[in-house]
């Protein structure tokens, strides 16, 4: 995968670090991610694409997206890829029709859809991330306790804007549904708990969906050590094996 970034700001208004520790995250999943697909994310600070980022670290998302015809053209999509995701999905459309799935355009690419061109997606963070903290761009020297890791932020808002999205019940949904369990063979399709990621029909529980009524359903719900999780203060985050 090739990202580009495209700052909203130039580069005189942008604290110093700032584009070196987006550019690291974007590296950190160009080497993680092999397909043949490139997208565009544009960076933004204290907003995303254009809105003032309020009461939040940082926010993103995808521009753009695709809808499948039907839930059985999603699941051809995700089984002819060989890398096992299909295995375990079920053979008729779980919402029983009342649903639209989608997928980002990033997505989509990847996928080899047919007309999925133009994948893009916009982050952005705010310039004070709280009472009495701070960012720090580069941990490569250590993390002060007051201080938010930045380049786990920045990849867990470009993952949002990649397509890393748990719709919930609002009537649209998205491969990552697929994989959110309750309990063995029993997908949890609403923003309630219990809720948890599995490859393998519910079998193995390799962590917990932050389903709480402010969370983000896609996120983990307290993981403090992975970039997908809460991000605490103090602590790195990076991307974990999960």
């Amino acid at each position: 995968m090739q990202i580009t970034l495209q700052w909203d700001q130039s580069p005189g208004q942008l604290p110093a670090g700032f584009q070196t520790a987006v550019q690291n995250a974007a590296n950190i999943l160009d080497a993680q991610i092999t397909d043949n697909i490139a997208v565009t994310i544009h960076v933004g600070w204290g907003e995303t694409a254009g809105s003032t980022i309020s009461g939040a670290l940082a926010t993103g998302g995808a521009d753009n997206s695709y809808t499948f015809n039907s839930y059985s053209d999603m699941v051809a999509a995700l089984s002819k890829q060989g890398n096992g995701l299909g295995t375990n999905l079920p053979t008729t459309d779980p919402t029983g029709g009342s649903g639209n799935w989608n997928v980002s355009m990033a997505e989509a690419e990847a996928l080899g859809l047919s007309g999925a061109t133009g994948a893009s997606g916009s982050i952005g963070f705010s310039t004070n991330p709280g009472s009495g903290t701070s960012w720090c761009f580069d941990t490569s020297q250590g993390i002060g306790s007051t201080q938010y890791d930045f380049v786990s932020t920045a990849l867990h808002e470009i993952t949002h804007a990649l397509g890393r999205i748990n719709s919930s019940s609002n009537g649209s949904y998205d491969p990552l549904n697929l994989y959110t369990y309750s309990a063995p063979g029993v997908l949890q399709l609403n923003q309630a708990t219990p809720a948890y990621f599995s490859v393998n029909g519910g079998t193995t529980n390799l962590n917990n969906f932050d389903m709480s009524s402010t969370g983000d359903p896609a996120d983990w719900a307290t993981t403090l050590t992975d970039s997908f999780g809460p991000g605490p203060t103090g602590i790195p985050g990076p991307m974990s094996a999960t």
